[in-house]
C-alpha cells in the first residue's frame, strides 16, 4: 500500500460530501468498501468522526480512486543570514 495511516492525502476523484482537491490525513482503513477513512481538514455537516478516529464532522469515508497520496511541496532556496545562522547553532 502507498499511503498509510497518517499519510497525507487529497481528493482526486469526488465521493460523497468530499469534493476534488480537498485534503486530509488517512485516520482508519476498513476491510469493506469504502475503506478509506480520511479526517478532512475542513469540516462539513453530514460528515462523521470516523469511528471515533477523528473529530466530529471532519470524517468521510472513500475508496482509494478518490484520493491520492498528498506530495509535499518543494520551497525551493531561501535567503538566510548565515552569520546569524552561525551564531544562533553554531558552526
Amino acid at each position: 500500500m502507498d499511503i498509510a495511516i497518517g499519510s497525507r492525502v487529497v481528493c482526486v476523484v469526488p465521493y460523497g460530501n468530499v469534493e476534488v482537491g480537498e485534503t486530509g490525513t488517512l485516520v482508519h482503513f476498513e476491510d469493506y468498501a469504502p475503506e478509506y477513512g480520511v479526517r478532512w481538514d475542513n469540516p462539513k455537516d453530514h460528515r462523521h468522526d470516523c469511528q471515533g478516529n477523528c473529530e466530529e464532522k471532519h470524517g468521510w469515508y472513500v475508496n482509494r480512486k478518490n484520493i491520492k497520496k498528498e506530495v509535499a511541496q518543494d520551497l525551493g532556496e531561501f535567503a538566510c543570514d548565515t552569520n546569524l545562522f552561525s551564531d544562533l547553532f553554531g558552526g
